[in-house]
């Protein structure tokens, strides 16, 4: 054992040596877009571009423990199977074959994604999404060192009923990366072939676009996470049903209008105050992430908040509340976007910015990021109440600026 644990200590201060030999080697990215350094890799070279995190539900079958994860990341010539998986999720020996659907990565000159599937133990249908190696037809992932590594028959990504009819197997499965751009969301699925007339997938931006059907299975590749492509799978049926599966979206989350990464709500309200408020920063937090100004309004307490408040500002770099709160904002470094964001009581049916209907989070809030270009004191904001009033404000409208206090609050996301 203490062998096994100096070997892998070993390991790790390689991994990290040569990870800041790639960072010092990286060229900046774009400052227009505020994010992080894309790999310097040559082309011909396979690029480091994941490690085996697995999106939502699915399960982590590489290892149970992240100690033993970077073991296999690092020193493993194949991925095995996990030791202790439910017969019901265990592809059964010989059951397995790679689909010859090839799906092209984004970046070109990088391997190709498919799927394998292959029956359980218990006679349940298995999907995995992995790539395939030309040179010899190998099923597998490139990992973060570069190196290509088969996926051992016993891995699967995911189990369920086979349903005839329908699509038994969808999913968005996402291959993480030190880079951003370097990440992968991969959207596959599994179903009859004989009832699917096609599949499509809508991203942001991009919009629908056909995906390859092969023996009714799909898959396609896609640069980023799924909620900064807003990413969005539909199913026709040759009998005109229509399946939608949303991956990333929410009414919650917004996509960056410049590509950027996705915005989230966040919404609190303060125990013994009438006052409401909201903010936003990145859907999935990074260092030193943006972080908006709270805005806040009365709309009283409890089951029976009225009416609304409404915030529109150009958020700059360097841009920092003086208030020393949790709440607090700073936009750090990142690039400007104006914002239009705030909170509805349970008067309010529909919101709309500038004639376009805005999706209205659980906590009744709502966002609409837009370039920086935009003049916030130009935009129109429309609130139409359930009895069939509209009211239009443009800019921010009904802001509370008293002090946010530091007592008890209550808050939650979305």
């Amino acid at each position: 054992m203490t062998d096994f644990i100096a070997g892998l200590e070993q390991d790790l201060i390689e991994a990290a040596r040569r990870r800041a030999a790639r960072t010092a080697r990286a060229p900046s990215s774009s400052a227009a877009m505020g994010g992080r350094a894309r790999s310097a890799w040559p082309r011909h070279r396979r690029p480091p571009l994941r490690s085996l995190l697995l999106a939502a539900a699915l399960l982590v079958l590489l290892a149970g423990t992240a100690a033993a994860g970077t073991l296999l990341a690092l020193r493993g010539s194949v991925i095995p199977a996990p030791d202790a998986v439910p017969p019901e999720q265990t592809p059964a020996p010989g059951t397995s074959r790679v689909s010859s659907i090839r799906a092209a990565d984004p970046q070109p000159g990088l391997l190709p994604w498919t799927i394998r599937v292959a029956q359980s133990e218990t006679g349940l249908l298995c999907s995995t999404v992995g790539q395939v190696d030309p040179a010899d037809g190998a099923f597998g992932l490139v990992g973060l060192d570069g190196r290509f590594r088969p996926i051992a028959e016993g891995v699967s990504d995911s189990c369920g009923t086979v349903h005839d009819g329908g699509v038994s197997l969808i999913g968005a499965r996402v291959f993480d990366a030190a880079e951003r751009a370097d990440v992968r969301t991969v959207v596959s699925g599994v179903g009859d072939r004989r009832a699917i007339a096609r599949v499509e997938v809508d991203t942001r931006p991009g919009g629908p676009r056909r995906v390859r059907l092969v023996d009714g299975m799909f898959v396609i590749a896609l640069r980023g996470y799924p909620e900064d492509r807003a990413v969005r799978a539909t199913v026709i049926y040759k009998n005109g049903k229509r399946e939608v599966h949303d991956f990333g979206r929410g009414a919650s989350v917004t996509p960056d209008p410049l590509g950027g990464p996705a915005w989230r709500l966040q919404a609190f309200m303060f125990a013994n105050d009438g006052r409401s408020c909201a903010s936003f920063g990145y859907a999935r937090p990074t260092r030193d992430a943006p972080r908006s100004p709270a805005a806040c309004g009365d709309l009283g307490s409890g089951l029976h908040r009225k009416g609304f408040y409404v915030a529109a500002r150009t958020l700059r770099p360097g841009l920092k509340d003086d208030t020393d709160t949790p709440f607090s904002g700073d936009w750090h470094r990142t690039a400007p976007r104006t914002a239009v964001w705030g909170g509805i009581g349970e008067d309010v049916r529909t919101v709309a910015v500038d004639g376009r209907p805005v999706a209205i989070s659980p906590s009744r809030t709502f966002l609409v990021v837009l370039r920086p270009t935009v003049d916030p004191a130009s935009v129109a904001t429309t609130i139409t109440y359930k009895n069939g009033r509209a009211e239009t404000v443009h800019g921010s409208a009904r802001i509370a600026h008293d002090a946010i206090p530091t007592p008890r609050i209550s808050r939650g996301n979305g």
